[in-house]
């Protein structure tokens, strides 16, 4: 299932070395009350997060 099927199988980023040493212990996705209050309390306990 694609969401833009016109870029079904087609990689959107090809260079990712921007994103080497960025370790995360979480990635919430969505940035809405719900998201945004469990990175909130995933933050509290020490982790990093990614939102």
């Amino acid at each position: 299932m694609s969401v833009v099927p016109k870029y079904k199988g087609k990689k959107l980023y090809t260079d990712i070395s921007g994103l080497k040493g960025m370790d995360w212990d979480a990635i919430v996705i969505g940035s809405g009350i719900g998201g945004m209050s469990c990175a909130a309390a995933l933050a509290k306990t020490g982790m990093k997060i990614l939102v």
